[in-house]
């Protein structure tokens, strides 16, 4: 019966899992989320596109881009950009600085994460932007 219930949990968790990724990511920022956010940043992430270097390694592109929708200024901003594989593992991350983003800026910028090139089409890329408490 054990053994049952396992199974089933587990099935719902990959379930779930499978429903996050592959899918754009928009994340606000909230204090549950990164613990010092005083305004309130948006990340989307567009999924990633899988490319071949000559030397027959792997990289993921994607477009990330981070709203301020608070009514001040976003001070020391890092958004990290973690590349994920079907599990949910993270294989890869880069990171993105801002020194500021006003209120209603937005910054975009295109990420690059090397990968795993066996993987094409089974990533996500997860943006999550955090900054100094103010």
């Amino acid at each position: 019966m054990n053994i049952k219930i396992s199974l089933i949990l587990l099935i719902a968790a990959a379930l779930s899992a499978a429903l996050v990724c592959g899918c754009t990511t928009s994340q606000p920022a909230s204090p549950e989320q990164s613990g010092d956010i005083v305004n309130v940043l948006e990340v989307t992430a567009s999924d990633p596109v899988w490319h071949t270097n000559p030397d027959g390694s792997c990289y993921y592109v994607s477009q990330i881009d981070v709203l301020n929708v608070g009514e001040n200024a976003a001070k020391n901003v890092m958004i990290r950009c973690h590349l994920k594989d079907d599990t949910g593992n993270i294989v890869n991350t880069n990171s993105q600085y801002y020194e500021v983003i006003d209120a209603g800026d937005h910054k975009g910028f295109t990420v690059t994460i090397d990968g795993d090139c066996g993987g094409k089409g089974k990533f996500t890329i997860v943006a999550v932007a955090t900054q100094e408490k103010q």
